[in-house]
């Protein structure tokens, strides 16, 4: 085949700094390095919008979110604007999406805009921990049939997500405190911070997770961090499987591999968790 398959792989609220390719210590993502290591690498990119909705509808159709009109969760992009799989399709691709569209146009899942949905109607794709092993099983499954065109295959991993549970019920930390990640050198709130951000630290919804951590002291915030990077290396072994599928069905050097994440996480920078901001960390 001329034309080269394409697998765009994402992670959902993974910072640019959270892969140990980045140099970063604290965690261990060796899939993620084999693709950095073989490829290129954006050290300067930031996503959209620190959203999921509003970012994964930029991912897809290329166009900002007052284009797409996904300006915060639970809106429908613009149907006017095609997405990548519809471009594809047109091109002559076999287009398929396993995971999370996190779009409302496509409540079912059996079905996406442009895309042949691989997952079930109505499977529980929310956490990483119950839908990541089942979303790489079905990417893995259509890696593996036979084909006589290019594929264009949407891999959407919901971990590091699992983060936003974490804090609201945390599990204590298994390593002394001398093993936990430090805190970030910014980790202090900003003396001069926007009122707009002093009262979303307040929210009791949308971004109600930092509600959590007002009473947290260094020990919970350095727990945190290792929770986040575990859940990390946990969704790079799922991406490992993935390609690993590809070398052995021989489609490695014919497939063109793009890894991203929707948006980051606070990561304690200014003491923040989650996202919703445009600080470094969450964009």
């Amino acid at each position: 085949m001329d034309k080269p398959n394409i697998l765009f792989l994402f992670t959902d609220q993974q910072s640019a700094r959270a892969m140990s390719c980045t140099g970063n210590p604290h965690l261990n993502t060796p899939h993620m390095d084999r693709l950095a290591a073989a490829g290129t690498r954006f050290e300067q990119a930031y996503c959209a919008a620190p959203v999921c909705g509003p970012s994964r509808s930029s991912l897809v159709s290329g166009r900002l979110p007052h284009e797409t009109g996904v300006i915060v969760n639970g809106m429908s992009p613009d149907p006017d604007i095609p997405n990548m799989g519809e471009l594809f399709r047109r091109a002559g691709y076999e287009t398929a999406w396993s995971g999370r569209w996190h779009l409302p146009d496509n409540p079912s899942g059996a079905e996406i805009r442009g895309f042949a949905g691989l997952h079930e109607a109505g499977a529980r794709l929310g956490l990483g921990a119950q839908g990541d092993g089942p979303v790489t099983d079905a990417a893995i499954d259509f890696l593996r049939r036979e084909r006589s065109r290019p594929f264009f295959l949407g891999v959407s991993l919901c971990n590091p997500h699992d983060i936003c549970h974490w804090i609201v019920d945390p599990t204590p930390a298994s390593k002394d405190a001398d093993d936990l990640p430090p805190l970030p050198p910014n980790f202090e709130r900003d003396p001069n911070e926007p009122e707009f951000i002093q009262q979303c630290r307040q929210r009791t919804y949308y971004g109600q997770e930092g509600t959590h951590t007002w009473d947290w002291d260094e020990r919970q915030w350095r727990a945190y961090l290792a929770a986040y990077y575990r859940f990390t290396e946990e969704v790079d072994g799922h991406v490992g499987r993935i390609l690993e599928t590809l070398r052995e069905c021989g489609l490695e050097e014919n497939t063109m591999v793009l890894f991203t994440s929707d948006h980051g996480e606070g990561m304690a920078a200014h003491r923040w968790v989650v996202k919703l901001m445009l600080y470094e960390e969450p964009m």
